[in-house]
């Protein structure tokens, strides 16, 4: 018998109820054998697990050999390094978004470029779709943009860093995350910030794992 807990991803379900350890607490666990006749073994030594403090502190980088830096000030995406598709495509639908992203680096993508670049900022800006472009985005209702290092880079461990302004409002998400470069195995995924516009208290992460005696899902 084992207790699990799960921090739910709000961002697709929003019935979910927590279930999360509180911080600064300790759960000891102990274990026994048990046959088909009801037989039962003495309970092994107890295993105590302490959860740590809420807390922030700066990251000891010591050790760390820098492989991957990108300050978006030059006037495009280095296309040595990012691409503007999911692995996926950008016409399959993951989670009943709204938008379409434009993968400008497509012969045959809409009309519209959502990568704007300031010349020490890149802005990824969204837009209702004008109607003369809704076929070509899939008939979805608004356009906008993602960027991914998908078969460009990809490591094993190690520490990833983002500065960011998100987007405020009512439909709209912002998001940072990390995914298993075989996806489609239904790998793990690390969601390091899911912004939800309309909820301007909070911001998600979501560790989504796989084992073999369980679903993803939990």
């Amino acid at each position: 018998i084992s207790t699990s807990f799960t921090d739910c991803n709000y961002t697709q379900f929003t019935y979910c109820r927590d279930n999360q350890p509180s911080p600064g607490t300790s759960h000891s666990y102990s274990v026994a054998a048990i046959d088909n006749e009801g037989m039962s073994s003495e309970r092994s030594a107890p295993l105590i697990f302490q959860t740590e403090q809420l807390g922030s502190s700066p990251v000891d980088l010591n050790g760390y050999t820098q492989v991957l830096a990108e300050e978006f000030d030059d006037t495009k995406l280095d296309r040595s390094r990012w691409k503007t598709s999911l692995p996926w495509g950008p016409d399959e639908t993951i989670n009943g978004e709204g938008q379409y992203f434009v993968n400008t680096f497509s012969r045959n993508h809409p009309d519209y470029d959502p990568f704007v670049f300031t010349g020490q900022t890149l802005r990824i800006t969204g837009i209702q779709t004008p109607p003369e472009l809704l076929e070509a985005a899939n008939d979805q209702p608004y356009l906008s943009g993602v960027i991914t290092s998908s078969d460009y880079f990809e490591m094993t461990y190690g520490y990833v860093e983002m500065s960011a302004k998100v987007a405020g409002g009512e439909g709209l998400l912002s998001t940072f995350f990390l995914f298993n470069q075989n996806f489609d195995k239904n790998s793990p995924e690390i969601d390091v910030l899911e912004y939800i516009g309309s909820r301007p208290d909070k911001t998600y992460q979501t560790y989504h794992y796989y084992d073999s005696n369980r679903a993803r899902w939990g």
